[in-house]
């Protein structure tokens, strides 16, 4: 299912307004990011889910090419600004947990756990290892 501009911008509103929270998927992506080789983009899926009970928006992250996104989060915290929360008024770094979902050939680096939260603190982009969101 496609959902349209005015759709998405609704629903996020009213999450962000207080009126439903809820851990549903509201909204799916491919994206694509730039990585070290030109010729080889990263591609990711991302999920958006309803606001969590402090008021942000998680987006669950997971990797579809050999790259890991963790490496790259700078790149791809743009894309997703510029891609998606641009037209919504919403600013990524300030309103938004993104969460990395590891996969088992690179689990081993994060302390064998399942995510890797991307927190945002003076400027810096700083992993953080959780067993579940």
């Amino acid at each position: 299912m496609e959902y349209t501009r005015d759709y998405i911008k609704s629903n996020i509103k009213r999450y962000l307004r207080g009126v439903v929270m809820t851990n549903k998927v509201i909204y799916t992506r491919d994206l694509l990011y730039p990585t070290e080789n030109e010729n080889e983009p990263g591609i990711i899926h991302l999920k958006v889910l309803g606001l969590d009970k402090d008021g942000r928006i998680p987006v669950i992250i997971e990797g579809k090419t050999r790259h890991f996104p963790g490496d790259y989060i700078s790149s791809i915290i743009d894309v997703m600004q510029k891609d998606i929360f641009d037209r919504l008024d919403i600013d990524v770094r300030n309103k938004v947990d993104v969460i990395i979902k590891t996969n088992e050939n690179n689990r081993n680096l994060y302390d064998n756990k399942k995510y890797v939260k991307v927190v945002h603190i003076n400027g810096r982009d700083e992993h953080k290892y959780l067993d579940e969101i």
